[in-house]
């Protein structure tokens, strides 16, 4: 569970961004390409899989692996990134000359990581990869609740720590089913939130009782943390741990969505109805 400074951290971060930024890109989701962005993301996919395919026979090394890295990962000096699913099963553009795709990563203990990929455009309309990011901290996390797990007793907070850890640890595919299953809840808990007065809190928890039903609906769902923006956007902690966040935003301004880049705001992926799922580092 997140510790109040680092929520409030992220809450500001959003709150500035969100404002209006300028491109590194909102992203454009797939469905919604231009015929010509289209054919681009076919490209871009088409690399990152010559690359996962590469990664996954220890070839990450040799030239016609390194032709296609660009930038950070051209630095990466390693044979493989481990264990990784063949094909993205998302790519979605960043701009005209950027993409990011995700992929997943299996690790021991059945642990299964969501990877991003980040491609770009060289000067040559060339597609490249230039990075790869997860979530840093999941490994400690995935260690975390198995420690927790494995204790004869659980008191009622560690209980809603291993449930709320379980959000965390989910992958994107499981946590879009999520919100389908708990989307009518989200719904009705953005219309309380935004019904309170201004100033809005900087962050609710399940343990704010004062705000009744808003901090019942958080703890019925396992949530780490809510907060309100001035401006009308509801940010939704699912989990955290560090400074590694994933979480739900409802806003209704698609162009003023955080920028995803391979420095902070790692995905942001629409789930339809306002929602975004994004995952923050």
């Amino acid at each position: 569970m997140l510790k109040k400074r680092e929520a409030a951290l992220l809450t500001s971060t959003i709150m500035a961004v969100l404002p209006g930024f300028i491109p590194w890109g909102g992203l454009v989701q797939a469905q919604g390409q231009t015929q010509g962005q289209a054919h681009g993301l076919t490209s871009a996919r088409e690399t990152l899989v010559k690359v996962l395919n590469l990664s996954n026979s220890s070839k990450l090394a040799t030239k016609p692996a390194l032709a296609m890295l660009s930038g950070v990962a051209r630095g990466w000096d390693l044979k493989s990134l481990g264990t990784l699913q063949p094909q993205p099963d998302k790519i979605m553009a960043i701009d005209a000359n950027h993409a990011v795709g995700r992929t997943q990563w299996s690790g021991k203990d059945g642990q299964t990581t969501d990877y991003y990929f980040y491609l770009v455009k060289d000067i040559d309309g060339q597609w490249k990869v230039e990075d790869c990011r997860s979530l840093a901290s999941i490994g400690v996390a995935w260690e975390a609740r198995k420690k927790l797990k494995a204790k004869k007793k659980l008191s009622a907070e560690q209980i809603y720590q291993i449930n709320n850890m379980n959000l965390l640890l989910s992958s994107d595919a499981q946590l879009s089913a999520w919100f389908k299953n708990n989307k009518n809840r989200l719904d009705a808990l953005y219309r309380l939130a935004k019904a309170l007065p201004k100033p809005y809190p900087a962050i609710i928890r399940a343990s704010d009782k004062k705000y009744g039903t808003i901090a019942s609906t958080i703890a019925a769902l396992n949530l780490d943390s809510i907060s309100m923006a001035e401006t009308g956007e509801l940010q939704v902690i699912l989990g955290g741990f560090d400074r590694d966040f994933v979480g739900l935003l409802y806003s209704d301004r698609k162009g003023k969505l955080p920028p995803v880049s391979p420095r902070a705001w790692l995905w942001v992926e629409d789930l339809g109805g306002h929602w975004y799922l994004f995952r923050h580092t």
